[in-house]
């Protein structure tokens, strides 16, 4: 989630001309964060979920100051699939 956060905060504060492939960019990003969003919360109650999303803010703060828009999109889709393939496994 903080990962997929780190592309659609530089989507909202760019001002400058959006590209085609921007849109792409903030499409997964907002798929895989919607995604993790849903399974914080599904998966663990209302409490967890919200400190779940407050940590992932906070690692989103960390991810964009440290790990390139790539980088952290490519790790935020990793990460969400590395996740769905081991709880589709322990089922």
């Amino acid at each position: 989630m903080a990962f997929s956060l780190t592309e659609l905060s530089f989507v909202r504060y760019d001002s400058g001309p959006q590209s085609h492939g921007d849109a792409v960019r903030a499409t997964l990003a907002m798929s895989a964060g919607l995604t993790a969003l849903g399974l914080a919360f599904s998966h663990q109650g209302p409490s967890l979920g919200v400190m779940a999303v407050v940590t992932g803010i906070g690692l989103s703060w960390l991810a964009a100051r440290f790990a390139s828009r790539t980088v952290a999109l490519a790790i935020a889709v990793l990460s969400l699939g590395f996740y769905l393939q081991l709880a589709n496994s322990h089922h």
